[in-house]
C-alpha cells in the first residue's frame, strides 16, 4: 500500500500511518527507522492523543480502501494475502469445526470478563451480562465478517500499546503510526474505531471523534487518492457504527481484561 500511495504522486504527501516494509522474505523484514515516534505510557489517552490516533486509523482505512479499489496490482497477486486477512471462523462459508473452535475461544474469553465484573457489580447486573454468552458467536460474526458497508484493512487491535506518537517541541502529539499488525483483518472500519476509543480513552466523545475527526480525515484522504464517487456517506457510516457497538463493547472488555494493567481491567467494567 505504501508503493500505491507513493505512485499517486500527490501534491500534498500522505504520511503513512504504519511503518512501511522496505524488504521482507520468509526470515526477515526490514522497516524504516521510526524511533522518533514514542509509545505513550498512559493507559488512558487525552483528547489530543485520541484525535491523532483516530486520524491514523482513518488514514489506514482510506489508503486500504483506495488500494483495493484503484490499485493496478493484479487481484490474483494478493488474493492469497487477502485469504489470510479474512477471519474464516465468522464467514458464511465457515465449517462446523470453524464455528466450534471460535465458540470455545469466545466463551473462554467471556469467562474472564465475567470474573472481573463479578468482583465489582451487583449480582443482577452480572447475571444480565451472562445472558450474552449464548449470543457470542453471532455477535462476533457481525463484527468479524469481511463483508460490510465499508470493509477495509483493519488493524484488529488498535490499542495504546500498538500505537506510537510523534511529538513536537512542545511535547504535543502531531502524528501517529500503528504497529504490530498481527491481528489485522478485512472487516468493517468501525470495529477498529470502536476498539480504539473504548480501550484508549473516553468513548463519551465518540460522536465528535467519528464525525469531525475520523470521517473528515477519511474523506480528505480518499479524495486525494482519486476516489470521488465511492465515498461512504456519514449517515451510512453512523449506522455501521451503531451496528458494531455491541461487538466492540465485548471485544474491548476482553482486551482490557487481558491487560496486565489493573487500571485497564477496571475500565472494562464501563462497557458491560
Amino acid at each position: 500500500m505504501g508503493r500505491f500511495v507513493e505512485g499517486m504522486r500527490l501534491k500534498v504527501p500522505i504520511v503513512e500511518p504504519f511503518p512501511r516494509v522496505i524488504y521482507a522474505d520468509k526470515q526477515y523484514a526490514i522497516f524504516p527507522d521510526i524511533s522518533a515516534y514514542k509509545h505513550n505510557n498512559q493507559s488512558t489517552l487525552d483528547e489530543t492523543h485520541l484525535k491523532v490516533g483516530v486520524r491514523a486509523l482513518a488514514k489506514l482505512h482510506a489508503i486500504s480502501f483506495a488500494y483495493f479499489n484503484r490499485s493496478s496490482d493484479s487481484v490474483k497477486e494478493f488474493s492469497e494475502v487477502l485469504k489470510v486477512l479474512v477471519d474464516h471462523h465468522f464467514q458464511p462459508a465457515a465449517t462446523p469445526d470453524d464455528k466450534s473452535q471460535a465458540k470455545k475461544l469466545l466463551e473462554h474469553q467471556f469467562e474472564s470478563i465475567v470474573s472481573v465484573i463479578s468482583d465489582s457489580k451487583a449480582s443482577a447486573q452480572v447475571e444480565q451480562v451472562k445472558t450474552l454468552k449464548n449470543m457470542l458467536y453471532n455477535i462476533y460474526k457481525e463484527g468479524r465478517q469481511s463483508s460490510s458497508i465499508f470493509s477495509v484493512l483493519c488493524h484488529g487491535s488498535p490499542t495504546v500499546d500498538n500505537m506510537v506518537f510523534l511529538y513536537n517541541k512542545e511535547n504535543v502529539p502531531v502524528d501517529a503510526k500503528l504497529v504490530n499488525f498481527s491481528e489485522a483483518r478485512i472487516a468493517s472500519s468501525m470495529t477498529d474505531f470502536h476498539t480504539f476509543i473504548n480501550t484508549a480513552g473516553d468513548n463519551t466523545r465518540d460522536d465528535f471523534l467519528l464525525r469531525f475527526v475520523y470521517y473528515e480525515t477519511l474523506v480528505t484522504v480518499l479524495k486525494s487518492l482519486g476516489l470521488k464517487n465511492d465515498i461512504i456517506s456519514y449517515d451510512d457510516l453512523k449506522m455501521e457504527f451503531a451496528k458494531k457497538k455491541l461487538y466492540a463493547y465485548i471485544e474491548s472488555s476482553s482486551i482490557l481484561c487481558s491487560s496486565a494493567k489493573p487500571s485497564s481491567s477496571k475500565r472494562a467494567l464501563l462497557f458491560l
